[in-house]
């Protein structure tokens, strides 16, 4: 890791930094406004399902963001999550896997660019943080 992150080129994003535990591994690059969206939208179904993007033994031939698409095609969201997830908001994984469609939308005019994607990410949370304040009645006047 730390030679890829000496590696430098107009052409690459530099790498700040990274994170191993076990066998996964996180990397951590240069915030960049032309991101790729489409892989933030896999790793939201990654984060969403607690499912690999690539598992044959899972998905045959296809893959999670086919397996995902196709779950929604058929009206079957709820089967995409994990069932770990359920437990703390359904209706909040639904509007995540809505930004996730959006970001792997198959014509990439029509995905929405990181600076929207992040817009979408923040109101969702701000509206999250509005709803609990006043479940627990701590909206203060």
């Amino acid at each position: 890791m730390e030679t890829i992150g000496k590696i430098k080129h107009r052409n690459l994003v530099p790498l700040l930094g990274y994170c191993k535990i076990g066998e996964e591994r996180l990397l951590v690059y240069e915030y960049m406004t032309k991101g790729d969206v489409y892989s933030s939208g896999v790793v939201l179904l990654e984060l969403l399902s607690g499912k690999k993007p690539i598992d044959p033994s899972e998905f045959g031939d296809n893959n999670l963001v086919g397996w995902a698409k196709q779950l929604v095609k058929e009206n079957r969201c709820s089967e995409i999550f994990d069932p770990d997830l359920m437990k703390s908001g359904e209706a909040e994984l639904y509007q995540y896997l809505k930004i996730a469609c959006e970001c792997l939308d198959d014509r990439p005019l029509h995905r929405p660019t990181m600076i929207q994607v992040m817009a979408m990410f923040k109101d969702l949370v701000f509206g999250y943080i509005i709803q609990r304040e006043l479940t627990n009645n701590q909206w203060t006047t």
